[in-house]
């Protein structure tokens, strides 16, 4: 399957590569269209994508068969993802907070200003529509 979609992706670049050296709008044997190389261009993306899906399910199927079992894959997976998603800094107010607990302190004080204020504005919107809906029921 993947050498099948190599050998077409190479075939369209050779074809796209020719045809963009020669002009758009040459009319000669060589040459093609504007809509030719369109339509290689779109044959080309779909070759990429159909080889980035080829990839993402080797990857799943090595992730099912060597990934939950403690083995030097799951490590090496997992200290990639640990040092991905890790925070080394953050700027706080134009300064650079870098000590993890310092960090941890200016997230939750962010989030907690952020979402605070939110949440008691909606429990006062809430309130304020309570107080009209009943009132204008009595009315």
């Amino acid at each position: 399957m993947r050498e099948h979609i190599t050998t077409v992706e190479n075939e369209l670049e050779s074809e796209l590569r020719k045809g963009e050296a020669s002009g758009p709008n040459s009319t000669s044997d060589m040459g093609l269209g504007e809509n030719k190389i369109k339509s290689l261009r779109k044959k080309l993306d779909s070759c990429y994508e159909a080889e980035h899906v080829y990839w993402k399910q080797r990857a799943k199927v090595k992730w099912i068969n060597d990934g939950d079992r403690n083995t030097k894959f799951f490590h090496q997976v997992a200290s990639g993802r640990k040092q991905k998603n890790w925070i080394s800094s953050i700027v706080v107010h134009g300064i650079s907070v870098n000590h993890p607990k310092d960090i941890a302190i200016a997230s939750n004080d962010f989030f907690r200003l952020s979402i605070g204020t939110h949440i008691e504005k909606l429990l006062k919107d809430i309130a304020i529509a309570f107080n009209d809906f009943f009132v204008a029921r009595i009315i």
